[in-house]
């Protein structure tokens, strides 16, 4: 008898787990046959694999101690997802990403993250426009070939949702000499600051000095991002006006609601009143019924000519003032029975100093209203959740959110549905 089948004859024989498989194959139906013979194989050829000839040793190693890790805000997971760059083990959004992370819920598909060489770099430095060839379309123009650090995509998140007058405040906050322009050093303290606060989350959830992964999105690196390019040019010696900062901010502003826009438009100058009513409702969590039930008012609007780009400019421009016209429209109208088109433009005019088209007014009374009054408190809760869209992270059929939602939608359903029963009852 050779080594080998000796060997076999003695893994059969010495393990207990054979042993009951061959004894159950005995017992067996004849289609467990493979299901069995199967598992004696697997076990056996383990036997063969250890150098012990120990199937299933009793003494297992122990297990290393994991080092804490820090948990990872919305804010940061969301920048780790969408960054396809990475420089000197930094990783940087593009551009083009930061466009992507305000409109879409995944990434562009990609085999994995672009490490940028130094002479990639040098392109980047020598092809930033500065901020006096700023435009709509910058982001758009530099597509791939710039960088944007994750303390700069923070700051570029508080700024899409605010109005003009409030671009003087985060002006403010980087000119701290308030000589009235912000150099390259203002602008990095932020970055020292936040990565400062940053080390300190660190230590308190894990315990330890030891950075973690995360610091990819955290350290400190002295690297020309494309903001400090566009804002204090090659040599870094330029500076920043607040009329080029508030102009940088409406830029950016428009050129985001203008890629959107053109998602949904398709070519077109116009999107339809349907589509319309897709982008404001993109961001709620709302039930499908409910969902149903404003796509039917849309679709009773006696003239559907589609909504301009510049409809929809006014309209998000709006929804930046919404706590202004919150307070203007408690001034003119009382807003229990629902607000007229007359009180409803008066105020919009009066907080913000947009004058929308009828056709606009018209649209949004036929989303949100009823008898030609509008539902103001329906109207704000969808409004507010549009703008709040950037600082959510999943879209309203995905994830804990999402299921929070649909369990939410289920229990107001069967609280009705026994208030109704209820109701009968009392009446038979």
């Amino acid at each position: 008898m050779s080594s080998s089948i000796r060997k076999l004859f003695a893994a059969f024989t010495r393990n207990k787990h054979l042993k009951i498989l061959l004894s159950n194959l005995r017992r067996s139906k004849p289609s467990f046959y493979p299901i069995i013979i199967g598992a004696a194989t697997a076990l056996t050829a383990g036997y063969f694999g250890t150098g012990n000839h120990y199937l299933l040793p009793t003494v297992s190693a122990k297990k290393e101690k994991t080092k804490p890790q820090m948990k990872l805000t919305s804010s940061e997971k969301r920048f780790i997802k969408f960054a396809s760059l990475e420089y000197d083990g930094q990783l940087y959004m593009t551009p083009e990403d930061f466009l992507d992370s305000m409109i879409y819920t995944e990434p562009r598909p990609r085999i994995q993250r672009k490490h940028i060489r130094d002479n990639e770099m040098d392109f980047i430095k020598s092809n930033t426009p500065t901020v006096e060839k700023g435009s709509s379309k910058l982001f758009r123009d530099i597509h791939h070939h710039g960088i944007i650090s994750y303390v700069e995509y923070l700051f570029l998140l508080s700024m899409l949702c605010k109005h003009r007058s409030q671009f003087k405040i985060a002006f403010n906050a980087f000119d701290r000499d308030e000589n009235g322009v912000v150099d390259l050093d203002e602008y990095c303290i932020i970055e020292r600051i936040f990565t400062e606060t940053w080390r300190e989350r660190q230590e308190r959830q894990s315990g330890e000095n030891d950075i973690d992964d995360s610091e990819a999105i955290h350290r400190e690196h002295d690297v020309q991002t494309t903001l400090k390019l566009h804002f204090f040019g090659q040599d870094g010696k330029s500076v920043l006006s607040f009329e080029s900062f508030s102009k940088f901010i409406r830029d950016l502003q428009k050129e985001l609601l203008e890629t959107e826009f053109f998602e949904f438009a398709r070519g077109f100058d116009v999107i339809t009143e349907v589509e319309f009513l897709k982008i404001i409702l993109r961001y709620s969590f709302i039930d499908k019924s409910d969902h149903d039930e404003y796509l039917d008012s849309v679709m009773k609007i006696k003239e559907l000519k589609g909504i301009t780009f510049n409809d929809f400019k006014n309209f998000c421009d709006f929804l930046n003032h919404l706590e202004d016209f919150k307070y203007a429209i408690t001034l003119y109208t009382p807003i229990k029975e629902g607000v007229s088109k007359d009180g409803f433009e008066r105020a919009v005019k009066v907080s913000t100093g947009i004058h929308m088209s009828d056709h606009l007014i018209d649209t949004i009374f036929a989303i949100f209203g009823k008898d030609d009054l509008l539902d103001f408190e329906d109207f704000m809760d969808i409004a507010k959740d549009r703008q709040k869209r950037v600082f959510q992270t999943r879209t309203k059929s995905e994830g804990w959110e999402g299921f929070k939602a649909c369990v939410r939608n289920e229990m107001m359903k069967t609280k009705g549905s026994n208030k109704q029963k209820k109701q009968e009852d009392q009446d038979s």
